[in-house]
């Protein structure tokens, strides 16, 4: 398809049969929802352990905005905060801008997967141990508490921890000091904790697997990151930007979006969310052609991955919905009237169309780009901006007859 700037060119140029084309694509994207117009959002950078790489977050919803809002506030206070999200919603990225804006900021910030602590490891681990303490302790090391002194020690899955261990991060909290395992000597330190977790705590509380005590003394401030099907404003915007730095990586500038494949992302409920989406566009790049340049929706691979319920069910999608995410059908499956080729006004006059497929308004956009060219099918490529190829494919696809 076009873009914005095609689609000026071919006003400039007083082309009628390409305006008429355009003005029903725009009522069709109208219909099902936005097009291809990218939202403008913040972009905040956020510092990192290697300060030659950039790392910006990037977001075009006004929900999400309220949650930096709320992190900036919460970040002048010195309490504890739980940071709840699925996976992949940039629950990390919003624990390093809260000590980045705290007054913390010139002291350390450490980052410790829970999960992956050895159980017999974990509580040397992360309060430190003396020589001897236990089998191979050759030496007395600090534990992550101390090495977090005067900063800030980001918990992520906090849910993992080991229930024993539990009660030992209770009393560091409260007490502000640690005990290094194999002595009784206490050090005091002085850390922000920030904990990170993709399952619900409340929840895991109530079935006894997670301590109440620390939960409460944990959860001074807390902060729920909502997953990427519901903040769809920034579907186009990361989409956008991890194209871009597609295009750098791969050397091919001219990659862009088909305005139907964007429409096909914001429809996707994305259960991995932003890394999901970050993986789907490197995947879809390096699916195009290199005689092609835009990104359709047959080069996207969606799957029915079950949502993570972290922090609330999956709302349930009509049936309409389905077919809008670019989901293949098997040939056999479709029926030959499915696709009659629809009259010359259809397009843009269709008031509803409760099974409304993307493959639907791609086949009548074809049809009506053939019809407009008179059955010229190199010119009606050049009026879709695809190549010869790729519209003889689709012909073949759709079974459409020139």
């Amino acid at each position: 398809m076009h873009s914005a700037k095609s689609h000026d060119a071919a006003v400039s140029a007083g082309g009628t049969a390409e305006i008429a084309l355009w003005r029903q694509i725009e009522e069709v994207a109208h219909f099902v929802g936005e097009g291809n117009e990218i939202a403008a959002g913040w972009a905040i950078p956020v510092p990192g352990e290697n300060p030659s790489r950039s790392t910006r977050f990037l977001t075009a919803s006004p929900r999400m905005r309220q949650v930096l809002r709320s992190a900036e506030t919460m970040a002048r206070t010195d309490w504890p905060i739980v940071i709840q999200g699925e996976t992949g919603t940039g629950k990390e990225l919003v624990a390093r801008l809260i000590h980045h804006w705290s007054q913390r900021c010139q002291g350390p910030f450490l980052a410790v997967n829970c999960a992956a602590l050895p159980e017999t490891l974990a509580e040397s681990e992360l309060f430190g141990c003396e020589r001897g303490s236990y089998t191979g302790a050759a030496q007395p090391r600090a534990g992550y508490f101390e090495q977090a002194d005067g900063g800030t020690l980001l918990l992520d899955e906090i849910s993992e921890l080991p229930v024993p261990l539990q009660g030992k991060l209770l009393r560091v909290l409260e007490e502000g000091q640690v005990y290094r395992l194999g002595t009784s000597r206490p050090r005091t330190v002085a850390v922000r904790v920030l904990a990170l977790s993709n399952r619900p705590l409340e929840r895991l509380v109530q079935q006894g697997q997670f301590r109440a005590d620390l939960f409460h003394r944990l959860g001074v401030l807390q902060l729920h990151l909502p997953p990427l099907r519901e903040r769809p404003e920034d579907i186009s915007l990361l989409a956008e930007h991890f194209l871009e730095l597609a295009r750098r990586e791969l050397r091919r500038p001219n990659l862009r979006w088909a305005p139907l494949t964007l429409l096909a992302l914001k429809q996707y409920p994305w259960p991995g969310n932003v890394r999901q989406l970050r993986n789907m566009v490197w995947q879809a790049a390096l699916r195009v052609s290199v005689d092609d340049t835009t990104i359709l929706p047959e080069h996207l691979f969606l799957t029915d991955a079950p949502t993570e319920s972290a922090t609330q069910p999956v709302p349930t999608r009509p049936a309409a919905d389905d077919a809008l995410i670019g989901r293949r059908i098997p040939q056999a499956q479709i029926s030959p009237a499915e696709y009659g080729q629809p009259a010359q006004t259809e397009l843009a006059t269709t008031p509803h169309w409760p099974t409304l497929r993307l493959r639907d308004i791609e086949r009548m956009v074809i049809v009506e780009a053939l019809r407009q060219t008179g059955g010229h099918r190199r010119r009606a490529a050049q009026l879709l901006g695809v190549s010869p190829r790729t519209l003889c494919n689709k012909l073949r696809r759709y079974r459409i007859v020139s």
